[in-house]
């Protein structure tokens, strides 16, 4: 028996039957909000990644624009090799905290996702049954477009 449902199960056997029925509502709407919640967050990994990744994509054309004007572009061509520079290390912050800001959100929906398949007999069984792999999807998703986007920004940096 799951804590919800045990929690249900108390309420039902000892509280009178008008005060029963509320509290089991009640369980009910906390994991409908439990459950609702989980899309929410999930959304939120794609909204932010987007985010990032438009900022990033800035970031890149103004770093190829520069190179594109070439040494007539500026007065001097040491300038222009440090401007480059200046914006892959603008890159390279970014992606250090599109990093901090999606490990966060991913510390947050584990913590949310634990809760779930505590609260939720479906979605436990489901969560058990699924095959695994060798390193999660949702790490994956994460936390690899900024290392990968700042490993990218360090060889153009280097490139220069």
């Amino acid at each position: 028996m799951t804590d919800a449902s045990a929690v249900v199960a108390s309420a039902t056997s000892t509280a009178e039957p008008g005060v029963a029925q509320e509290e089991t509502q009640d369980l009910r709407d906390q994991a409908g909000r439990l459950w609702a919640h989980l899309p929410h967050l999930d959304a939120q990994f794609a909204e932010r990644g987007n985010l990032y990744l438009v900022g990033e994509s800035m970031l890149v054309v103004g770093y190829s624009a520069i190179l594109a004007a070439g040494p007539g572009g500026l007065a001097d061509k040491t300038t222009l090799t440090w401007v480059a520079r200046g914006i892959g290390f603008f890159g390279i912050l970014m992606a250090g905290i599109w990093w901090y800001s999606a490990a966060t959100l991913l510390k947050y929906f584990t913590h949310v996702r634990q809760r779930a398949i505590v609260a939720l007999p479906e979605y436990r069984e489901t969560r058990e049954q699924r095959p695994r792999t060798l390193i999660p999807g949702g790490v994956l998703t994460a936390l690899a477009p900024p290392i990968v986007t700042a490993i990218s920004w360090i060889f153009l940096i280097l490139l220069v």
